[in-house]
């Protein structure tokens, strides 16, 4: 279980291209592990594959990985920027690394219980359409959280989620499970796309949208966000497509 486990001078790892799992414990505290490449042949890793190794990071999760047991990456201090692959994020799986920003996509359904707790560097979470459960403490104790996007297609946020995130805002939409539990755990809720700030999301935040795009060199990943039609570039035709979208009551 522990094949390389404790190798403290071990600093650099290729994973070959026909193993199709990484064991329990499997590099647990190669307190050196600066890199490691992992192949798409790749489909489970197990629990604490890789914890405590201090000096670890970055990660790319292979594109076939299935199954991310807990604890993984818990203690890897150093891990600053992981991508996300899996169906379901194990407990404690990134829990107390040093990852500043996070997008969760929509092929994740479960965000595991403290999963990215004690998380002191994370600033930024996005969540996007398709998680559905949050579990108990998945962020607490993130001291400088400062915002969080929640798609409506989560609709269970356990105990303690958001534990000890004093500088949090939830954004997300109005009338959506995220405001109501905003609400009922007194934490500030801010309806996403509200770029005039009149707590509604219409068609002056389109207009104002548009606008400010067009002024500016778009980051990719707000490319990403607002490119409905994927073409790389955020035009009138997006910004009609979002109008079709997300106010269908008032057109």
């Amino acid at each position: 279980m522990f094949a390389f486990g404790r190798c403290t001078s071990l600093d650099n790892v290729i994973i070959p291209n026909k193993l199709t799992s990484i064991s329990q414990s499997m590099f647990n505290s190669c307190l050196s592990l600066k890199n490691i490449t992992i192949p798409n042949s790749v489909t489970r890793i197990e629990n604490d594959a890789f914890s405590d190794c201090t000096s670890l990071t970055n990660i790319t999760l292979p594109e076939n990985l299935i199954y991310l047991g807990g604890e993984v990456f818990w203690g890897c201090t150093s891990l600053k920027k992981v991508n996300i692959t899996i169906e379901v994020i194990g407990a404690y799986a990134f829990n107390s690394t040093a990852i500043e920003n996070i997008n969760i996509p929509s092929t994740v359904k479960e965000i595991g219980h403290s999963a990215f707790a004690y998380c002191l560097n994370l600033k930024n979470v996005n969540i996007q359409n398709g998680v559905e459960i949050i579990y108990d403490y998945a962020f607490a104790n993130c001291e400088n959280l400062s915002s969080i996007t929640i798609s409506e297609s989560v609709t269970n946020i356990g105990e303690g989620a958001f534990r000890a995130c004093g500088q949090l805002t939830i954004y997300g939409y109005k009338g959506s499970y995220a405001e109501t539990y905003a609400n009922n755990n007194k934490i500030p809720f801010k309806v996403k796309y509200d770029f005039n700030d009149d707590d509604n999301f219409g068609v002056s935040d389109l207009v104002v949208m548009y606008k400010y795009f067009n002024q500016r060199n778009t980051p990719k990943e707000i490319i990403r966000e607002f490119d409905v039609n994927n073409d790389n570039v955020i035009s009138v035709i997006d910004i009609s497509l979002l109008k079709r979208l997300f106010l269908k009551d008032v057109i």
